[in-house]
């Protein structure tokens, strides 16, 4: 008798033969499982992975957790009173100042930031040269395209075309480049805005808090106790910012008061001189009487680089939510339908064990061990390959838009173990289903072989003049297509759940990249706007029209606030826009994003809101919505229209509306202006109508839609990039499960194939036959899939929405042709590299195999 020990060792040893044997199906199952766990892990990563990269950089470099600002400037003894507040880390006082400055590179806006280099704070990245010495050395900036003609040695002089109160606060008038920084404290390629020059600042440089000539510091950085220990982007970190920030608002009153006295002081003794000697007005100037200082600390999303990041990883992570798990669940049903298989393949070998003494637990040992084994080492590489690639990809593709670090990989072993569990769950339960169906039968029945489906009449036998049109070779195809349903299905699931994965990818890349044409060109139809400094009144509307008339063919003057849009669902933060009659439509395209149809603006109640906003809210058209500012809830109004939008949520609204509202006129504070061109302005025309624009006395800040369109394009292109490596690792699982299946078939065959040889097939005929079918699968695979993509699209560009952004809905016919012929082509390619195994099959061994 064969002892208990060494049966165990011999079922172990076929079990070892078996993955040899089978080996290209024990490779298919560990590429599957690594698809699936490795795309799972790899992008849930993504996000926690650029996060906390972010934050380890802005720690490195010690990152500004407030930024202060007083309306009366702020003095030493304001940042020794500060510095004694328990909850201040570091704080350093600086200076700042946009000046016209003269490079190799021509006259440009510069932003002049002191820089205290020993406080430890704020520090900016060295990249090439060394460090100011004095204080006519500076720093320059790295990250624009704007001073990339800027070399260390080059001298950055200060226009003679600045105003006089710009150049008297400069104690430096030229500075030597001592060495190319980034900054943290700009993180994206956006500088800001400037009231001089076109409006927008080219680059910065950093200089020595001696180079500047002023009484009091602009502003002040602050660094919070315990902030570095804490991930910035987490609601801890915002927990302690909101606790900083109440404990400085009690300090700003103190600081205030006691400035506020000062100033007092000051004017009093004014008032005096004055008094005793009128004449000195003249050579001292009129001074206005002291205002209670207002302090301000704003947080780190006062910066725009920093938003912008942590806003770009949660799209990313948004997309995370929902593409990978169905990528996963593809992976795992065709992983399924492979444990299935090769089960009922190996019924008469399971039939031997059992015969010999096997218990039917310690046979499943043995299929599960395979299962296992395949889906353990699937997931390891899967995982390891998932977590080094796809963040990278990610992470390279914003490294455009931010001057970012190298990509920290961080492994996460709560995603990894989750990927790693799901897989390993969805393939044992697979298993362990197909042995028990197995298991169940006698060893005798599992030893004959299982009879094959009884032929059945399939309904093209029905139609007489196309089946007696056929070729033997294409009724036989035409019977076998139906006569084994689970193939069948299996096979038609899997290539539609590839094919709409593909639809997915490219709808999604569609919905991307069509908002910003759509938003900008056809929706947002002005040029540029104008920022009002102070609200203007009847007489200087007349003023600024005739001066408007030189650069503009239209315009309308209109107030844009923010306000809270309210429903019982929620409430959203929404741009009211209230404007005057019909004219808003030559700015504003309204229009129904379905049928196209234009919306008839409100001539007196009621307003038209966004789909987004609409959709965030509940509100159709028809129904009431509350308007609130500051907290105080205003009034309810009815909701007339819902037009078409992509990017923010707007409330447009007539004058008349908002008077019966607000109990008040609109005060305007922004002009909305048109070209008259079909052409939009290049970037040549927006920087001289910039500079002649901000030259008229109440403008404060000129935007270009150009401007706008360009650099949400920028955000847009950066997650394209992301959407394009989901198309890549969905066209590699396309391939994956293609070949298993082909595959699978093939196996499943071997005994009909080897039947067709001996019959006198040639091998091309053996192959067409085999084929045929397949190609059948493919195509019908391919019109349930892209039926399929239509609806997952729909929930994924919806669940994949930002709060401020809609994806377009539509999906370009160009997508549905790239997807069907992928699929075609890696259908094509398996093929191909099949018909070696269909070559390879020993006709002998494959029909004696059922003895």
């Amino acid at each position: 008798m064969v002892g208990r020990r060494q049966r165990v060792k011999k079922i172990n040893l076929l079990m070892f033969r078996e993955i040899r044997s089978s080996f290209s199906r024990f490779l298919a199952i560990c590429a599957i499982c690594a698809l699936g766990a490795g795309f799972l892990f790899g992008l849930k990563s993504a996000t926690p992975m650029m996060k906390e990269t972010g934050d380890r950089y802005f720690d490195r470099y010690a990152l500004m957790d407030f930024r202060l600002l007083s309306t009366a400037g702020i003095t030493q003894q304001d940042i020794d009173e500060l510095a004694k507040l328990d909850i201040i880390e570091k704080i350093m006082p600086a200076y700042n100042s946009d000046v016209l400055a003269v490079s190799s590179y021509g006259q440009n806006v510069v932003r002049i930031h002191s820089m205290d280099f020993d406080n430890g704070l704020n520090l900016p990245v060295l990249k090439e040269g060394r460090w100011p010495e004095n204080e006519n050395e500076c720093l320059a900036d790295s990250g624009t395209g704007m001073n990339q003609n800027i070399q260390v040695g080059e001298k950055i002089t200060l226009s003679d075309e600045n105003e006089t109160q710009a150049m008297e606060g400069m104690a430096v008038k030229e500075f030597t480049v001592t060495g190319i920084v980034d900054w943290p404290y700009y993180l994206s390629m956006e500088r800001g805005a400037s009231s001089i020059g076109d409006g927008s600042v080219d680059y910065f440089i950093l200089v020595q808090p001696q180079a500047f000539n002023s009484e009091y510091y602009h502003e002040a950085f602050v660094q919070i106790k315990g902030a570095a220990e804490l991930l910035c982007y987490e609601e801890e970190y915002e927990n302690l910012m909101d606790e900083a920030s109440s404990k400085l608002d009690g300090a700003f009153e103190t600081l205030a008061q006691r400035r506020y006295e000062e100033l007092s002081e000051l004017y009093a003794q004014y008032e005096q001189i004055l008094a005793v000697n009128p004449e000195a007005a003249a050579q001292l100037g009129e001074i206005s009487p002291p205002q209670m200082p207002e302090w301000y600390a704003l947080g780190r999303s006062s910066l725009a680089g920093y938003v912008g990041f942590g806003q770009d990883a949660e799209r990313v992570n948004a997309i995370a939510q929902v593409f990978p798990w169905f990528f996963f669940l593809v992976a795992a049903l065709v992983c399924l339908t492979t444990m299935t298989r090769m089960v009922e393949e190996q019924r008469t070998q399971i039939g031997v064990f059992k015969a010999l003494g096997y218990s039917g637990g310690r046979v499943a040992v043995n299929y599960l061990f395979y299962a296992a084994f395949a889906c353990i080492l699937g997931c390891a590489a899967g995982c390891a390959l998932g977590v080094l690639v796809l963040p990278r990809a990610i992470w390279s593709a914003y490294d455009i838009l931010y001057t970012l670090p190298k990509l920290d990989i961080i492994f996460y072993p709560q995603y990894a173990l989750i990927a790693c569990a799901l897989s390993l769950a969805c393939t044992l339960l697979a298993c362990l289903g197909a042995c028990y169906n197995e298991l169940k039968s006698s060893p005798a029945g599992l030893i004959r072989p299982k009879a094959p489906p009884a032929g059945k009449r399939v309904f093209l036998e029905k139609i007489g003049f196309i089946w007696k049109r056929l070729s033997f070779t294409k009724k036989v195809t035409a019977r076998n297509l139906l006569r084994y349903k689970k193939r069948f299905f299996m096979t038609v699931i899997g290539i539609g759940g590839c094919t709409a994965l593909l639809l997915t990818g490219f709808g999604l890349r569609d919905s991307i990249m069509s908002i910003v044409p759509k938003q900008f060109n056809q929706i947002q139809t002005y040029d540029f706007s104008l920022t009002l400094r102070e609200p203007s009144s009847s007489e200087e509307q007349s003023a600024l029209n005739g001066q408007l008339g030189q650069y503009a063919d239209k315009y309308i003057y209109i107030l844009q606030s923010s306000v809270d849009a309210q429903t019982d669902e929620g409430a959203k933060s929404a741009q009211l826009i209230a404007a005057q009659g019909d004219a808003l439509s030559d700015f504003i395209h309204l229009r129904e994003r379905r049928s196209g149809k234009n919306i008839a603006f409100p001539q007196q109640d009621g307003v038209v809101i966004t789909e987004k906003l609409a959709a965030q809210l509940g509100l159709s058209e028809g129904d009431a919505i509350t308007l609130s500012q500051g907290g105080t809830a205003i009034y309810k109004t009815a909701v007339r229209g819902i037009t078409e939008n992509y990017v923010h949520n707007y409330i447009y609204m007539p004058c008349a509306e908002y008077e019966r509202l607000f109990k008040e006129a609109p005060q305007f504070n922004t002009v909305m202006c048109a070209l008259g061109s079909e052409e939009r302005a290049d970037e040549r025309l927006e920087a001289e109508f910039s500079e002649e624009l901000l030259k008229i006395e109440n403008v404060q800040s000129v935007s270009f839609i150009t401007k706008i369109e360009r650099d949400f394009g920028d955000v847009m292109n950066g997650l394209n990039s992301v959407v394009v490596v989901l198309i890549i690792c969905a066209s590699l699982l396309a391939f994956v499960v293609l070949y298993n299946l082909t595959n699978i078939n093939i196996t499943e065959r071997k005994r009909e194939i080897a039947t067709l040889k001996v019959l006198g097939f040639f091998e091309k005929e053996t192959a067409a036959y085999v084929f045929r079918e397949n190609i059948l699968l493919t195509l019908i695979g391919i019109a349930v899939g892209l039926v399929l993509g239509i609806f997952l699209h729909q929930f994924v560009v919806v669940t994949a929405e930002v709060d401020m952004v809609m994806f377009d809905r539509n999906i370009s016919a160009l997508s549905y042709v790239w997807s069907a012929l992928l699929t075609v082509l890696f259908s094509f390619l398996v093929s191909l590299f099949m018909r070696r195994r269909i070559s390879s099959i020993n006709m002998v061994e494959s029909l004696k195999s059922i003895e």
